[in-house]
């Protein structure tokens, strides 16, 4: 039976856990929660045994382990704003800010011991709020999961019926399609203006080998989810935008993505699907028919988990949590750089593969020539405003970053272009990079930064003439299905939408300034 003298640790234990989900429900599976709720819920029972030892009063241990629980799971919510306020952290306030969190942590627990006596009444008011805390917590959940299933699945149906039965060309293979999205990658008068990197050779590299490299082209929206969702559909998000503008639910983003009409018409003409895990919810796309799995700190929900908690500022060298996530991201790049090119072995019938590689986006873990980047002490995927080191790393670690992967890319496409068949490689970014990006106002986002990104194709007969300087993401595979499968799909006006972190489908039109 539950005591209830450590009820209050153990909700807590867990609670922390519950409300990430809650927040990010829209993104996650719900089983995510089992595996850190058991671990956390043991370690506390463990933390109560060691606790009881030193104060020999359950009441007192119970309490000294629930504010151990505050202090460890609230630290990333603390340092956040911290960051946000002063456009980054430096390195010394990265030392204080630790240090500082575990005095107060230490202090409490030292005038908890000189407390006489824990009453009752005061272990029931800790449990009450610790209940009620779980309580709304779980209600968000429920009240969310009823509400936002028929909207999404009568969303679905509109986006996804459309399947035409694609014509086959008797007189050539079936070219097998690899999608390749470069995160955060920016265009090339981008790269010169704001990060002083000149771009040119490996442009020249991609049309020397029969590449067409648009000079204009932009995004059409400049968040990962709004950007795949509309390139894997083909289409707009206006329909979305009207039914979810009261929210920021993306949900229905990741399911349109998950289901994308690409791969549903592809599959109906007897291609097969592949995907690499990418780390990030909504892109692993895990239910083709080939996925390469990833480890587990390739879920994105754990590494966010991580962050929030003290182990973020964890710098010792037996365990840092940043480095082993810096690692398992550093690896996961490379090994889709391996698997890429080994595909066309495994899969005789053509195939489409997407790959959505988290790089040049932050986090920035490798130098130009492919080392580990040692500056790089810290995890996170954030950007813009969010960033929380000092602006000029960024810059730094983005071009360096950009070297490699264009190194990677080169490799790649020398691979790939070896291997026999007839093959189609688009090599686009969903966005452009995020220097000078302000996650809440359009009027402080550089949309010059953010909305221009680079788009290439590789077409197997070397013929652009559907093709123009300013195509954007949204007609690529318009352009490939009218061309390869005889479709008359039209091509649609080249728009660009920037839209906040928190009201992402308020789309504020800002074609003129990224073009």
């Amino acid at each position: 039976m539950l005591n209830i003298r450590i009820l209050h640790s153990l909700i807590l234990s867990v609670l922390p856990i519950i409300f990430l989900y809650s927040c990010n429900m829209d993104k996650v599976d719900p089983f995510v929660l089992i595996k850190p709720s058991l671990f956390s819920s043991g370690f506390t029972l463990l933390l109560i045994g060691l606790t009881y030892l030193l104060y020999r009063k359950l009441e007192k241990a119970a309490i000294a382990t629930s504010f151990f629980l505050y202090f460890f799971y609230s630290y990333g919510y603390f340092v956040t704003p911290i960051a946000i306020a002063n456009n980054g952290i430096s390195f010394s306030l990265r030392k204080q800010l630790p240090i500082a969190w575990a005095i107060i942590l230490l202090a409490a627990l030292i005038i908890l011991a000189f407390y006489k006596e824990i009453k009752p009444v005061q272990t029931k008011f800790f449990n009450i709020i610790a209940l009620t805390f779980l309580f709304l917590t779980s209600a968000n959940i429920v009240i969310f999961a009823i509400g936002n299933f028929d909207k999404k699945q009568n969303l679905l149906k509109q986006e996804t019926t459309d399947i035409p039965k694609l014509a086959k060309d008797k007189t050539q293979s079936q070219p097998d399609i690899y999608y390749l999205i470069l995160d955060g990658y920016g265009r090339k008068d981008t790269l010169n203006e704001i990060y002083n990197f000149d771009n040119g050779l490996f442009i020249d590299y991609l049309r020397n080998h029969g590449f067409f490299v648009a000079e204009n082209s932009a995004a059409n929206y400049c968040q990962t989810y709004l950007s795949l969702s509309s390139s894997l559909n083909f289409t707009y998000l206006d329909t979305i935008a009207g039914k979810y503008a009261d929210t920021n639910n993306v949900d229905p983003l990741i399911e349109l993505i998950e289901n994308n009409r690409v791969f549903r018409i592809l599959k109906s003409a007897g291609y097969k699907t592949v995907s690499i895990a990418s780390g990030y919810s909504g892109t692993n796309l895990e239910e083709t028919d080939f996925h390469f799995k990833a480890n587990l700190l390739d879920t994105e929900f754990y590494r966010v988990l991580i962050d929030t908690t003290f182990l973020s500022a964890l710098r010792l060298k037996l365990f840092n949590s940043s480095l082993i996530q810096i690692k398992a991201h550093r690896q996961r790049i490379k090994n889709a750089f391996d698997v890429l090119p080994r595909i066309k072995q495994k899969i005789s019938s053509p195939f489409i593969t997407f790959s959505h590689l988290l790089c040049p986006h932050p986090p920035f873990v490798f130098n130009a020539d492919g080392s580990p980047a040692e500056e790089t002490r810290y995890f996170s995927l954030n950007d813009g405003n969010h960033w929380r080191d000092e602006k000029s790393k960024y810059l730094e670690g983005y071009k360096n970053q950009l070297k490699y992967i264009n190194s990677k890319l080169i490799k790649l496409v020398n691979e790939l272009l070896t291997n026999k068949g007839n093959k189609i490689i688009i090599l686009q970014s969903d966005h452009g990079p995020g220097s000078q990006l302000n996650w809440g106002s359009a009027e402080k986002t550089n949309m010059k930064e953010r909305l221009p990104c680079f788009y290439a194709v590789y077409f197997p007969d070397k013929d652009y003439s559907a093709l123009n300087n300013r195509i954007s993401p949204v007609n690529t595979f318009r352009i490939i299905f009218n061309k390869y499968f005889k479709t008359d799909y039209p091509v649609l006006e080249n728009r660009s939408y920037f839209s906040t972190w928190e009201k992402r489908y308020n789309f504020v039109d800002v074609t003129k300034e990224a073009y």
